[in-house]
């Protein structure tokens, strides 16, 4: 080999080593993450969005009134609420009916009030709270008792305690909106307006919906009920996304739905009555039901509640 092809195999053998070689020890610039990357905040729904539904009310009990917000209990399969001259006991099952006792519920509603409304995780290791000065805190159990793991701040009063939802915790608030938060950091998810005020307590509804009769097909529904504090309306939320699903308006009727909202175990709701006259009070117990026809253009069956037509107690 000539003297002029040996330089320049040996020109092109270092060239090469040095492409390689410089290859090599270049760092590559990683991709930057972008917000887009990361996964959507409601994560992914589990089976189909909740049909349009809207409430038809079942029956109508009247009252001695006045009635008092916040006063109405669900246990042991009946209801209880405090009326004019001591208790109303509602039975539900199998007919609906209703007694008078002469006990006083003062008593017994001081006592609730100063129980602390912590709401715990079915689990017994979490615990949850919100404070009046618009504050959401979280706890953990551990050996030498409960630790805090998070809490939030929120813009505007939270006088409720909060509702956990499987894996999301909710609550109203003084800014007329209804907010979910992921219950494991406070992360928040969604936040609903509903017109109004929220210091009232927030009720969970969970039933299935039969979508097509031929079929016998149904949906699982998971909806959050309340009345916002000027009483005007009941409303459903879809838990998941906080779309309003229904809402029963009162507006133009001098009657308020008096909180809270109580789901009964067969799916029927039960809320209190309030017309503008003292003796004007009933408990009012609704179902939520398929439209027979399609909803307005936002989706959201409003209707006005069917008056009582005679419905005594049996």
């Amino acid at each position: 080999m000539s003297r002029f092809r040996k330089v320049v195999a040996i020109a092109l053998v270092a060239s090469s080593w040095a492409a390689r070689s410089g290859a090599q020890s270049v760092p590559t610039t990683p991709k930057r993450q972008s917000p887009s990357d990361y996964p959507p905040a409601l994560g992914t729904r589990e089976g189909p969005a909740p049909p349009a539904l809207t409430f038809r009310r079942v029956s109508e009990i009247p009252l001695p009134g006045p009635l008092l917000a916040n006063a109405t209990r669900l246990r042991d399969g009946t209801l209880r609420l405090p009326v004019n001259g001591g208790w109303a006991i509602v039975t539900l099952e199998p007919s609906l009916a209703v007694s008078i006792t002469e006990n006083d519920p003062a008593e017994f509603l001081d006592a609730e009030r100063h129980q602390p409304a912590w709401v715990v995780s079915p689990d017994g290791r979490f615990r949850y709270t919100t404070l009046p000065e618009g504050m959401v805190i979280a706890e953990r159990h551990r050996t030498r008792g409960w630790k805090r793991t998070w809490r939030l701040r929120v813009a505007a009063s939270t006088p409720a305690p909060p509702l956990l939802a499987g894996q999301r915790l909710l609550f109203g608030a003084l800014d007329n909106q209804v907010h979910a938060v992921r219950s494991a950091n406070g992360h928040m998810l969604w936040a609903a307006d509903v017109g109004a005020r929220v210091s009232n307590p927030l009720s969970l509804w969970r039933q299935e919906i039969e979508t097509d009769a031929e079929t016998g097909e149904a949906t699982a529904v998971e909806l959050v009920l309340l009345v916002p504090d000027d009483g005007a309306s009941l409303i459903a939320l879809d838990s998941f996304d906080g779309n309003r699903v229904a809402t029963l308006d009162l507006s133009g009727d001098d009657s308020r739905f008096l909180p809270p909202v109580l789901p009964t175990a067969d799916g029927r709701i039960a809320v209190a009555v309030q017309g503008y006259a003292a003796s004007a009070a009933a408990l009012a117990v609704f179902e939520l039901g398929l439209l027979d026809e399609p909803p307005p253009g936002d989706g959201v069956a409003y209707n006005e509640p069917e008056r009582p037509g005679g419905d005594e107690a049996d």
